[in-house]
């Protein structure tokens, strides 16, 4: 397929296809990503490829303090470095949310999103600046 064109869409989890819940958060999934491809393929039809389980993410750098922690000090953390970062995104979407209902828009009351479905310890050389050797990131 050639590609012309990638969005995504949130919709409710497929039993099969999706993941169901966040074992890291201990919560089940409301909504989840689904990627939309659209292209050409080489006969020339056009086609839309829906691509599940693929979800965003971001790198943050660990600690310096984190690096002496024994191994379950360190999940801890990273738990609570989790939670904290879904709790601030919920936040903002509901005060998002508020300006949204005062100019007239979306007036039903939601359930927060989820944000984060899991976060892991993963080793990766940054890619600004010179950096000789590798360092802990935290993959959220």
């Amino acid at each position: 397929v050639r590609l012309c064109s990638i969005d995504y869409h949130m919709s409710y989890p497929v039993e099969g296809l999706d993941v169901i819940e966040s074992r890291y958060m201990g919560e089940r999934l409301q909504r989840v990503p689904i990627l939309r491809i659209f292209g050409i393929t080489s006969e020339g039809q056009k086609a839309c490829v829906h691509l599940h389980r693929a979800f965003p993410y971001l790198y943050v750098p660990v600690l310096e303090q984190w690096c002496s922690l024994a191994p379950a000090q360190l999940d801890s953390r990273i738990k609570q470095l989790a939670k904290s970062m879904d709790m601030a995104l919920k936040e903002l979407d509901a005060a998002s949310s508020m300006d949204q209902e005062r100019e007239g828009g979306d007036r039903g009351r939601r359930k927060p999103k989820q944000h984060v479905l899991k976060a892991q310890v993963l080793r990766g050389t940054p890619f600004y600046g010179c950096h000789l050797s590798q360092q802990l990131f935290v993959k959220i």
